[in-house]
């Protein structure tokens, strides 16, 4: 069941986390320390990169 959602939407999945992420390091630039915010910005980046390479895919496949 899990396997099915995740293939139907895989790339809001990505999106979404990306945007979490990056969200989360700006929120935490004023609160948190030095390594919270690289870390949440890495990652969301990370998730960034995942989810246009499944853009691509997408349109090499259709």
């Amino acid at each position: 069941m899990i396997n099915i959602l995740y293939n139907k939407y895989k790339l809001w999945f990505w999106i979404i986390l990306s945007f979490l992420f990056i969200i989360g390091g700006i929120s935490n630039v004023f609160t948190g320390t030095v390594w919270e915010v690289v870390l949440n910005i890495f990652l969301g980046i990370i998730c960034l990169i995942v989810a246009m390479s499944i853009v691509f895919k997408q349109r090499k496949t259709d």
